[in-house]
């Protein structure tokens, strides 16, 4: 999927080049990266002091999932230095 993403822009930045000149840059590289993140800003759950149970029951609701918590485990591995 990258490289064909990669490839399409490679095809379609001069042909828009000739018609918009360097405006190119911010219809390819400012708009849809700005989109995207308002998309996530608006979609995601705010996590900050937040047990990781909790959001996983919230985005379990979210997209539908009626399972709660019973199936929900978290591991945490502990390395130790030396």
């Amino acid at each position: 999927m990258n490289q064909l993403l990669g490839f399409g822009l490679t095809l379609i930045t001069l042909p828009l080049y000739d018609v918009i000149d360097s405006y190119t840059i911010i219809v390819l590289f400012v708009i849809p990266p700005s989109l995207c993140l308002f998309a996530l800003y608006r979609l995601l759950p705010e996590t900050k002091d937040r047990d990781i149970q909790d959001i996983i029951t919230q985005l379990r609701r979210a997209v539908g999932h009626s399972s709660g918590e019973n199936n929900v485990r978290v591991e945490y591995e502990v390395r130790e230095t030396k």
